[in-house]
């Protein structure tokens, strides 16, 4: 059987500013939203009143919690099973905020046509319920409280071929990190020549600098064996212009690999870092 390398990588990034280092930070957003399985005018509205609303945990799928209809019109294919058009609401506080952080809110998956706000403000719609999508929240947070709205409608039936549910059925998080930062999968690895001696590994590197003032700093790109030993490093020293999204393309030669089988099946990890 044919062997070939395979490399998984997480991102980690770190900023030092004044002999201080501050990481990216991620956030489970699943816990107390609230949720109206209904089409309502003026939900996305920061003063809505939504204390009647049902609280719950995500992951949520309200078809699978209504009866069983061999009328519905989803079919068979859908569960029969209702859709719909639901509503969530989340309340969260934010203490000492200032724009010096960007914050994201990444959707693993919502089935399905989803519109997205935030303290009233309109983010965007993602029709497709298979694929996760994200919003940057930074311009329209405030310090206190700020109401995340998201209306989902699945009403027109039938559009699967297999139960779907209806809902944000997947997990939400909140992510914090600088204004440098590396972009959302903002990372592209492939490992183009591959021998039992050597594996090059090229890396793309998506950074941003959402700052006024350009800065220079380093990227650096590591590659983990599965022991997570270095078994590879690349430094750059770059320049990064204010409010602009910039590509850097390093390159990594990798020694005697493990190479990848079913009966072997070796992963290898990257981890990029930003020292500015």
């Amino acid at each position: 059987m044919k062997k070939v390398t395979c490399l998984t990588f997480s991102v980690f990034l770190f900023l030092c500013f004044a002999n201080a280092q501050s990481s990216r930070e991620i956030y489970s957003f699943n816990d107390e939203w609230r949720f109206l399985l209904e089409d309502m005018d003026n939900c996305e509205v920061q003063e809505f009143d939504d204390s009647n609303w049902r609280v719950l945990n995500l992951p949520h799928d309200w078809s699978i919690e209504l009866e069983f209809d061999e009328e519905a019109p989803a079919g068979g294919r859908g569960g029969y099973l209702p859709g719909g058009i639901g509503w969530y609401r989340k309340t969260f506080d934010l203490t000492d905020w200032n724009d010096e952080r960007v914050v994201w809110i990444d959707f693993e998956g919502v089935y399905m046509n989803s519109s997205v706000w935030i303290n009233g403000h309109h983010l965007g719609i993602h029709p497709y319920g298979y694929t996760g999508f994200y919003y940057d929240l930074t311009p329209y947070l405030k310090e206190g409280e700020n109401i995340i709205a998201v209306k989902v409608d699945n009403s027109m039936q039938p559009n699967s071929r297999w139960y779907t549910g209806s809902g944000i059925y997947r997990n939400v998080w909140l992510t914090f990190m600088s204004k440098i930062h590396i972009a959302h999968w903002g990372v592209f690895v492939h490992t183009p020549e591959i021998t039992d001696e050597k594996a090059i590994v090229n890396i793309e590197t998506s950074i941003v600098n959402n700052g006024y003032e350009g800065r220079e700093a380093v990227l650096r790109s590591t590659v983990l064996n599965k022991g997570d030993e270095k078994v590879g490093s690349y430094e750059s020293i770059i320049s990064l212009n204010g409010k602009k999204k910039t590509d850097y393309y390093q390159e990594i030669n990798v020694k005697n690999p493990d190479l990848w089988s079913v009966e072997s099946p070796t992963l290898y990890k990257l981890v990029s870092e930003i020292f500015c």
